[in-house]
C-alpha cells in the first residue's frame, strides 16, 4: 500500500481540497446552473484541528488493520458537499461511523460500494420541527409513515415535538413510554422535545436528565391538547433553563392579539374582509390575473392571482390572516429576546415567517444574546396569495406571508440569522382540512387544521429553489439542514457533517434528477400537502443512517431498504 499523507482528509474542516467557485450571490458562492461546475483539482491543504489527535490514532488503525479489512461501506467519487467547501472525494465507514475522508484517486476496498459519480453527498438533514404524532394522534402520522417519509426526504434524524402525543410529553415517565412505543418504528435517528405547559421545575430537570433535545413552550394558541403560557411563567421557566443549560422553543405569536382579532372576526360576521365591501372582482383576459374594482377604478393594490372565491368564504380566508398579524409575532419575539437579555437561557425561535421577526432576531444575536432561530420551506416559497387562492391546504401558524416578505426571508436564511430550515412536518386526515361555504356546514377556516406536511419534501424543495433557481451554493444546504440544526441541538460532533467521527449519516444526491411532487409519491400516512404539483431538479436518491441504506429514490418509486427500528433514539 503506497499511503501518503496528501491522499488522507481525516478531518475536512482542516485538511481541505480546494474548490474554485465562480461567482457569488448574496454574500454565498454561487456555481451557476451546474451545481458541480468548478470543483478543483488542487492539492490539498494540511492542517492541524481540535480532533487532530482523534485523526492520527484513526490513522493508526488504518495502517495496524490493513486498508480494506475494516470498511463495511465505501461511497466512491462523490462530490462532498461541506458547510464551506465542495470537493471530489470517497467517505469510508466503520462501525456505523466515518473512518476516513479521502481523495477520489485514493481507493481501498471495503465490503460494499456506493457509486456517487455525478453526483453530491449532502451530511443528512436534520428536521428539528416535526409532529409525528405517535402515540396518540396517530390517524394523522405514525412513526413508520413519518421516519420512512423523512428517509426518502434525505432526512437522516427528526426532532419530533411533545404535543399531538397522547399525552403529550411533559415528564420523564412519559418520555420513556414513547421511546418504548416508537422505537421499533424508526427508520431514521429520532429526539424528543419536552413539553412545557406549566411552570414546573422538577418536572423540566427530570426531561432534562432522560435526554430531551429542548423545551418547547407556546406563547399563541394551541390545540387543545396542549397549553398556552403568560409571560410570568415563561420567565420563571427561563431563570430555570438558565440554571440547566438547557434550550427552549416557542411559537411566537402574541396570545391575546390573536384572541382579540378572532372575537372581533366574529363580531362583524361573515365577509368582514380586509378588502372593502364595494370592491368587485373581475378578470382581466390578458394576463390571467384577477383585479379589484372599486368605483369604476382598477385599484393595484388589490390584484389577486386567483379567481374570486365566493364573497363570505374569500372574507374568512382573509379574516385568518388577519387574525394573525405581523404584530402578534414581533410582539411575542420582543418579550422572549428581553427575557433572555434578563435571564441568560437558550431559546430557540420556531418557524419564523418574516423578515422583519428575523431581523429582530438577528439584532438580538449580535448583542451576544442566545438566541436561535429556524423558518420553513414554505415561508420560502409559497405566499398568502396561494393561501387565498387554494385555501386551507396552505393554512398553517403563522401563516404565509407576502410576496415581498418571502423573498427577503432569504437574505436571513443565507446570512445565518436563520440557522436551520424545517420543515414543521404537521398532517391530519383530509376531513380536517375542510372548509365550510355559505350553505355548507363544514370545519371553516379558523376550525380547518393548520398545519403543513413537508418532512419528505424540504431538501429537494429547498435545493431547487436555493441552487436551480437563486443559483446559491450546494453547501447552503449543509449549513441549514445539517451542520445548523447540529450545533443548535446539541448534536454536533456526531452529527450534522461528513468528518471522521461523526456517525455515517449522508445522503447521495442526483442533481440533475428532475421530478414533479404527486399525491402518489408522498409516503405520509394521509398524503396531501401544499407541495403537491410542484416541479424541480435535484432528488435524494439514496439515504445512509448509520452507514446503513434505509431508503432508495429509483425513477418515480422510493424503496425502503432497512427494516423499521433500524433509527435510534438521539439525546441532547
Amino acid at each position: 500500500m503506497n499511503l501518503r499523507r496528501e491522499h488522507i482528509i481525516l478531518f475536512p474542516s482542516c485538511i481541505v481540497r480546494q474548490v474554485k467557485e465562480p461567482g457569488k450571490i448574496n454574500g454565498v458562492r454561487g456555481l451557476g446552473k451546474n451545481p458541480l461546475r468548478g470543483v478543483g483539482q488542487s492539492p490539498m491543504v494540511w492542517g492541524r484541528a481540535p480532533r487532530f489527535w482523534l485523526n492520527l490514532l484513526t490513522l493508526a488503525s488504518i495502517l495496524k488493520a490493513g486498508v480494506g479489512s475494516i470498511f463495511d461501506l465505501l461511497v466512491q467519487n462523490g462530490t462532498i458537499v461541506a458547510s464551506g467547501s465542495l470537493f471530489e472525494g470517497n467517505i469510508y465507514v466503520a462501525q456505523g461511523k466515518i473512518t476516513a475522508v479521502t481523495g477520489k484517486d485514493v481507493v481501498w476496498e471495503a465490503r460494499r460500494t456506493e457509486d456517487a459519480s455525478g453526483r453530491c453527498v449532502f451530511p443528512g438533514a436534520i428536521d428539528v420541527h416535526v409532529h409525528l404524532n405517535d402515540p396518540g394522534y396517530t390517524w394523522r402520522e405514525d412513526f413508520e409513515h413519518g421516519t420512512l417519509a423523512a428517509a426518502a426526504g434525505g432526512v437522516t434524524t427528526v426532532l419530533d415535538m411533545p404535543l399531538q402525543n397522547e399525552p403529550a410529553l411533559t415528564d420523564a415517565s412519559l418520555f420513556r413510554a414513547k421511546h418504548a412505543a416508537v422505537r421499533d418504528k424508526a427508520l431514521v435517528n429520532y429526539g424528543f422535545w419536552g413539553g412545557l405547559v406549566e411552570d414546573v421545575p422538577e418536572k423540566m430537570q427530570e426531561l432534562h436528565d432522560a435526554g430531551v433535545v429542548a423545551f418547547k413552550i407556546f406563547i399563541g394558541p394551541v390545540s387543545s391538547d396542549y397549553r398556552s403560557l403568560d409571560m410570568g411563567a415563561v420567565r420563571e421557566i427561563l431563570q430555570k433553563a438558565a440554571s440547566l443549560g438547557a434550550l427552549v422553543g416557542f411559537h411566537a405569536e402574541d396570545y391575546s392579539i390573536i384572541k382579540h382579532e378572532e372575537t372581533r372576526v366574529q363580531r362583524e360576521g361573515c365577509g368582514a374582509s380586509v378588502h372593502p365591501p364595494c370592491v368587485h372582482f373581475c378578470p382581466d383576459s390578458h394576463s390571467g390575473r384577477y383585479w379589484g374594482f372599486q368605483g369604476g377604478q382598477r385599484s393595484p393594490g388589490l390584484s389577486e392571482l386567483c379567481p374570486p372565491e365566493p364573497e363570505c368564504l374569500r372574507g374568512r380566508r382573509s379574516d385568518f390572516l388577519r387574525s394573525r398579524p405581523l404584530s402578534a409575532e414581533l410582539i411575542a419575539v420582543e418579550n422572549v429576546v428581553e427575557l433572555v437579555r434578563e435571564t441568560g437561557a437558550k431559546v430557540h425561535i420556531c418557524h419564523v415567517s418574516h423578515p422583519d421577526v428575523a431581523e429582530r432576531i438577528r439584532r438580538a444575536r449580535l448583542e451576544g444574546l442566545p438566541v436561535s432561530a429556524e423558518t420553513c420551506t414554505h415561508y420560502l416559497v409559497y405566499s398568502e396569495d396561494d393561501f387565498l387562492r387554494e385555501g386551507m391546504r396552505y393554512k398553517c401558524a403563522p401563516p404565509l406571508r407576502d410576496r415581498d416578505a418571502r423573498e427577503r426571508l432569504w437574505n436571513y436564511v443565507v446570512d445565518g440569522t436563520l440557522q436551520c430550515v424545517a420543515s414543521d412536518h404537521s398532517p391530519c386526515a383530509p376531513h380536517e382540512k375542510d372548509e365550510k361555504d355559505e350553505k355548507d356546514e363544514k370545519n371553516g377556516v379558523f376550525e380547518a387544521w393548520g398545519g403543513i406536511s413537508g418532512v419528505q419534501t424540504t431538501m429537494q424543495v429547498f435545493y431547487d429553489h436555493a441552487v436551480r433557481q437563486r443559483h446559491l451554493s450546494p453547501t447552503l444546504l449543509s449549513r441549514r439542514l445539517s451542520e445548523g440544526p447540529a450545533r443548535v441541538f446539541g448534536l454536533y460532533g456526531r452529527k450534522g457533517a461528513i468528518e471522521a467521527g461523526f456517525d455515517a449519516d449522508f445522503v447521495v444526491f442526483d442533481p440533475e434528477r428532475e421530478w414533479e411532487i404527486t399525491s402518489d409519491s408522498l409516503l405520509y400516512l394521509n398524503p396531501i400537502s401544499a407541495f403537491a404539483g410542484l416541479k424541480g431538479k435535484g432528488l435524494p436518491v439514496a439515504t445512509f443512517v448509520r452507514g446503513e441504506l434505509v431508503c432508495r429514490n429509483e425513477e418515480g418509486s422510493s424503496e425502503r431498504t432497512s427494516p423499521f427500528g433500524c433509527g435510534r433514539l438521539e439525546r441532547r
